[in-house]
């Protein structure tokens, strides 16, 4: 458990174990693989991808939105959201995100950006740019 944003990260990638963690509230598989959870406390949606041959100990950690212990109910992109206490997570069969905000009653909705055309599956998209918006839906 960590408590700083100056110990908290994200590891290097291909070896999930240097990750920082604070508190995991909610997670969801998605058809790839990779692992979407929230860091209620560090106030942030992360995510956990296999590597290509689908090994999780090989493994990269990345943190999606939020910013590390810095809480908020702002909307925007990557870590320009500010999320407070992230808590529960749903994946939809389109590929958006959506978390809820334990102490706040507020869902929000997560997309994403892509360096190409976005497409409705989200299975093997190699082109991922980062959060493209993180919007209060109530």
């Amino acid at each position: 458990t960590h408590t700083a944003s100056s110990d908290y990260t994200d590891g290097t990638p291909g070896q999930p174990l240097t990750a920082s963690f604070n508190t995991s509230e909610g997670a969801v598989l998605s058809p790839d693989g990779t692992i979407y959870f929230t860091d209620l406390k560090a106030f942030t949606v992360r995510s956990f991808s296999p590597d290509a041959d689908g090994d999780y100990s090989k493994g990269t950690i990345s943190t999606l939105c939020g910013a590390y212990f810095s809480s908020g109910v702002d909307d925007g992109t990557d870590n320009q959201a500010r999320l407070k206490y992230p808590g529960g997570i749903a994946l939809c069969d389109d590929g958006l995100l959506f978390i809820d905000g334990t102490s706040n009653g507020t869902v929000r909705k997560v997309t994403f950006a892509y360096d190409e055309q976005p497409c409705a599956d989200m299975v093997d998209r190699e082109d991922f740019a980062g959060v493209d918006d993180v919007q209060t839906i109530f």
